[in-house]
């Protein structure tokens, strides 16, 4: 059961806070929140990501950050607002490349493709991936394959037309 699930979710959060400790809040309400999105609780997603959003503002503790922006990004995309979640996923992708999160900014890729393969997207996430590109000194597989993939799209998109 779904509504038991998150019950059991929350009573977890509160014991683990209960303990003092508060590293990772953000990603344990990120966990919180995708489990919401899915069980179509978005009033509750929404409160758990301004939650989490708001902790890693006040502590600092960004690792999470991409992560929140892309959930932000589903949340919007549930409640129907399209390219509002396009936007969440576009600034996911320059936050993690400006954070050197290479990682996450492969998966944000992967998704906004899906999302909009438009030629205007894809260039812009080109220029992202370019930039990231350009300011790193190491070989980065997951710069590569975004590059590789957003090819293949620029590709795609020609050969339609």
């Amino acid at each position: 059961d779904g509504e038991a699930s998150l019950d059991d979710i929350e009573l977890g959060l509160r014991e683990w806070q209960d303990t003092g400790c508060r590293l990772g809040l953000s990603f344990f309400l990120y966990l919180y929140a995708d489990a919401a999105i899915f069980h179509k609780r978005l009033e509750l997603a929404d409160d758990l990501l301004g939650r989490a959003e708001r902790f890693a503002e006040d502590s600092g503790e960004k690792f999470w950050s991409v992560g929140l922006r892309t959930l932000r990004g589903r949340l919007d995309l549930a409640h129907g607002k399209r390219d509002a979640g396009i936007a969440q996923f576009k600034d996911a992708a320059r936050l993690a490349a400006s954070l050197g999160h290479f990682g996450p900014l492969l998966n944000t890729i992967r998704a906004l493709v899906e999302l909009d393969s438009s030629p205007d997207c894809t260039a812009e996430l080109d220029e992202i991936v370019n930039t990231a590109t350009n300011i790193t000194d190491a070989h980065v597989p997951a710069l590569t394959e975004a590059a590789l993939l957003l090819n293949s799209q620029n590709t795609t998109v020609s050969n339609e037309s």
